[in-house]
């Protein structure tokens, strides 16, 4: 049974031979039946970018929040009394 073995030489070493080595890996794989998965690859798209948007989400809400209590916080307090001087 043959393992895969792949041996590469860095001798005259060009874009060719380079591509012609990762056709020869990809037909080797799908062969083997270790292709990519195009469902598979469709669902990791949509969970990767239903995380995004979950993150964008909550960072957007933290922000949100973030900037309303440093308004409320900045404004004069009205618990404390003002000095008054009388003339």
């Amino acid at each position: 049974m043959d393992t895969g073995t792949l041996q590469v030489s860095t001798e005259n070493v060009t874009m060719t031979n380079v591509t012609s080595l990762y056709e020869n890996v990809t037909s080797s794989a799908n062969a083997t039946g270790l292709g990519r998965d195009e469902d598979l690859a469709r669902i990791e798209v949509a969970v990767s970018g239903l995380i995004f948007a979950l993150a964008v989400l909550g960072n957007g809400l933290v922000l949100v929040i973030l900037l309303t209590r440093r308004s409320v916080t900045s404004s004069p307090s009205q618990d404390l009394p003002l000095p008054v001087h009388g003339n």
